[in-house]
C-alpha cells in the first residue's frame, strides 16, 4: 500500500476522507505498510488542512473525469480543476492476426490478478492468458496456476510488452482499485486491441461496453470473457479502439496543454491588471 484508496484484504477504502481527523490511515498502516510513515503522512494532511495550504494553489490538473469528480468530493472547487489527460505516440503498424488475452501489470492484489486467475482456471483451455509483470507474488502464482492456458512471462522490456499487446486479441484490465489513469488501456487500443476491464474507477473513461471493448462487474466477468471470445463484431471493436486512442495522441494533447497554459496566463494577466487599476483608484 502506498497511500492509495485501497487496502489489501479489504478493497477500496476511503475512510480517511470521511472526516477531518480520521485515524484509519494510521491504524491500518496505509502508507507503505509502516506505522511511523503513516503517522507522518496523516500529520502532513492534517497540517495542510489546518493551514489551508490548498487555498494558495490556483489550479489542479486531473487526468480523467472520474478523478475530477473524486477531487471535487474532497472539497476542491470545480473551477480550479483542469482536465488534461496523459498522451502517447500512436504506433506505426497494426498487427492483422491477434490471438489470446494479455494481462500487463504488477502481480499484486490491488491489480486484480488474484481474481483474474481464479476466474481463468475455471475457463476452457482454449482461453489462453499471457501474464506480463512481476512482483512478490510471482513465484507463488506460478506454482499455483500451472495450467497450459496460463502463461507467465515475468517482467518484460517496454518493447517486448508492447509487441505482446499488439499481438493479443484483448487486453485484460482487472484492477480492483481506482487507478490514476489507464495508459496501458490506451496503448492497447492504439494497436486496435480492445480492452476488457472491471467497472471500477477510471475504466469507464476509456472503455465503452461493446463499442471498443467490454466493461463488466466482477460477478459477471467470466461471462464477459466467454462473450468476447467469438464476438461477431470484433473488427468494429478494434477500429473503435483505434479511434479512442487517437484522442490521446501526443500532438493533440500537447496542443491542448499549450492552450490551457495560455488561458491561465491570460487570466492571471487580467487579474493583475484589475488589481493595479484598483490600487490606482485608491
Amino acid at each position: 500500500m502506498s497511500g492509495i484508496f485501497y487496502r489489501d484484504g479489504y478493497g477500496i477504502c476511503e475512510l480517511c476522507t470521511k472526516n477531518k481527523f480520521s485515524l484509519q490511515g494510521i491504524l491500518n498502516k496505509c502508507y507503505r505498510e509502516s506505522l511511523v510513515q503513516s503517522i507522518l503522512a496523516q500529520a502532513s494532511f492534517w497540517f495542510y488542512r489546518a493551514t489551508k495550504v490548498f487555498d494558495n494553489i490556483d489550479y489542479f490538473f486531473v487526468l480523467t473525469d472520474f478523478q475530477k469528480e473524486k477531487v471535487k468530493s474532497l472539497g476542491i472547487n470545480e473551477k480550479r480543476l483542469i482536465l488534461k489527460a496523459n498522451s502517447l505516440k500512436m504506433p506505426s503498424y497494426i498487427v492483422s492476426k491477434r490471438e489470446n488475452y494479455v494481462y500487463v501489470g504488477k502481480l499484486e492484489e490491488s491489480k486484480g490478478i488474484y481474481k483474474l486467475l481464479k476466474i481463468w482456471e475455471q475457463l476452457d483451455k482454449k482461453y489462453v492468458l499471457t501474464i506480463i509483470g512481476g512482483g512478490d507474488a510471482e513465484e507463488d502464482l506460478k506454482a499455483k496456476y500451472t495450467q497450459t492456458n496460463i502463461i507467465f512471462k515475468g517482467k518484460c522490456s517496454r518493447e517486448k510488452t508492447l509487441k505482446n499487446i499488439s499481438q493479443s486479441k484483448y487486453l485484460i484490465q482487472p484492477s480492483i482499485w481506482y487507478e490514476t489513469f489507464g495508459l496501458t488501456i490506451i496503448e492497447a487500443m492504439s494497436y486496435g486491441v480492445p480492452v476488457i476491464g472491471f467497472d471500477v474507477g477510471t475504466r469507464a473513461d476509456f472503455i465503452e461496453d461493446e463499442f471498443n471493448g467490454f466493461i463488466s462487474s466482477e460477478e459477471n466477468f467470466e461471462n464477459t470473457i466467454i462473450k468476447s471470445f467469438e464476438y461477431n463484431n470484433y473488427e468494429v471493436l478494434s477500429n473503435n479502439a483505434i479511434l479512442k486512442a487517437k484522442e490521446f495522441q501526443n500532438d493533440y494533447i500537447i496542443k491542448k496543454q499549450i492552450e490551457i497554459y495560455q488561458n491561465i496566463l491570460k487570466d492571471n494577466i487580467c487579474k493583475l491588471q484589475a488589481s493595479n487599476r484598483t490600487k490606482n483608484d485608491c
